[in-house]
């Protein structure tokens, strides 16, 4: 069963001045990174992994309808978008490969916890595993 998270889960950079980033439960290590500006009604999601980490994803799970955005040793399958209306009826699932490679559901966020990020473009940094 994938873990609850709210924003206050995930460090956005600029991170503090301690420097300090908590893991998660499994001790993952992911980043918000707020990057370019779009139309006011969206918020667009992308995914970033250091080369040679195996396979990580977030799935937005909505309306009957799954959205996926997958990165595997720092290769990237693109982003998604999701408008102001549907960010809560939206949930993201934080998806990565554990044993025999299986890709597993670890983290959920609904997404209307992003409404502060309507407007940008973001990126989920995995920056450990």
């Amino acid at each position: 069963m994938a873990h609850s998270l709210r924003l206050a889960h995930f460090a956005i950079k600029p991170i503090p001045h301690n420097g300090v980033v908590t893991p998660l439960a499994d001790g993952d290590i992911i980043v918000i990174e707020r990057n370019g500006s779009i139309d006011p009604q969206f918020v667009s999601i992308s995914l970033q992994t250091a080369p040679g980490m195996w396979f990580k994803g977030i799935e937005a799970h909505g309306g009957g309808a799954v959205t996926k955005i997958e990165a595997e040793k720092g290769a990237l399958t693109g982003d998604m978008t999701i408008a102001a209306g549907r960010l809560h009826a939206t949930t993201l699932l934080f998806v990565k490969a554990k044993v025999f490679g299986v890709h597993t559901g670890m983290y959920e966020l609904p997404a209307e916890e992003l409404r502060p990020f309507l407007g940008r473009q973001i990126t989920f940094d995995w920056q450990k595993d």
